[in-house]
């Protein structure tokens, strides 16, 4: 394939489909000869989805409806696990998991950490190790803050608010008559040591990861780290069913500006399919797609 081609092939990939910000990056590209789609380039500090992508692709429509997003989802948490326990969950995504690496690491996040843990050995039952779908060691010693039926019901409530949302948000986008929910991609920008090889299984790398269903921000998080390799883990929101713990425009007092959806381990050994190499970035599919 010819450098001229690179463009063409970076926006065939289906995780690019719904997106008019990297369909004018792609029109940028395709009339300079040699030119490959540019990546949003990392900045200092929170890395946040660039106002052209929430613009273009209609993103706004999380960000801006927030307050009844956070108040629709504390009701039905509410309804589920009651008060204290629907306050107790939302205040430590918004309070420690968002506020940088020390306060995802205090008690709060690992007592949480240690309910998925439990949650997910109950329903493994045996089936596969953790080990085979979790890189990183077990949470500290510390007493699960949330029963395995909270957990299944946190899950529960995100599932449905999403299906909702994800809908509602699909009518306001400007190509809403030709996309449907399958277009709709998370991916989790890595910076790693060595690129993964096709046909590798793919492990989470701990029992919390964050994904996004934007794209310029986890373009940055890819480019994070200088000398490391970036890369994109990509799959369409079907994939995480069952497996979406929070989406940043959902919980009380969590800023929105990542649109980060915080997902748990599959229950199951997943390969990756790589897409090659696109704008300097290496690009993985998670799942079952049509090639196209």
């Amino acid at each position: 394939m010819t450098k001229d081609t690179k463009p063409l092939s970076t926006m065939a990939l289906p995780q690019y489909a719904l997106s008019n910000d990297f369909m004018e990056r792609f029109l940028d590209a395709i009339h300079t000869p040699g030119k490959e789609i540019v990546r949003s380039p990392n900045t200092k500090g929170i890395k946040l989805v660039d106002g052209s992508e929430l613009d273009g692709d209609a993103l706004t429509y999380f960000t801006e409806n927030k307050c009844a997003l956070e108040e629709e989802f504390l009701a039905d948490l509410t309804e589920k696990i009651g008060t204290k326990k629907a306050r107790e969950f939302c205040d430590v995504i918004a309070s420690n998991w968002y506020d940088g690496r020390a306060k995802r690491e205090a008690i709060p996040v690992q007592r949480l950490k240690a309910s998925i843990r439990s949650y997910l050995d109950c329903i493994l039952r045996g089936r596969i190790l953790l080990s085979e779908i979790v890189v990183m060691h077990d949470p500290l010693a510390v007493t699960p803050s949330f029963s395995d039926a909270e957990v299944a019901k946190i899950l529960s409530v995100n599932d449905r608010l999403l299906l909702k949302h994800i809908d509602c948000w699909l009518d306001q986008h400007t190509n809403s008559v030709m996309l449907s929910k399958g277009d709709v991609f998370f991916r989790r920008g890595l910076a790693m040591s060595q690129p993964f090889t096709d046909g590798d299984i793919y492990r989470e790398w701990d029992f919390i990861n964050s994904y996004s269903i934007a794209i310029s921000a986890p373009e940055k998080f890819a480019q994070m780290q200088i000398g490391c390799i970036p890369a994109l883990v990509n799959a369409d929101c079907d994939y995480f069913n069952g497996r979406v713990l929070f989406f940043s425009p959902f919980v009380p007092k969590m800023p929105a500006g990542q649109l980060e959806v915080g997902v748990i381990p599959n229950d199951r050994k997943d390969t990756l399919r790589s897409q090659g190499v696109h704008g300097g970035v290496h690009e993985y599919l998670l799942g079952e797609h049509p090639t196209k």
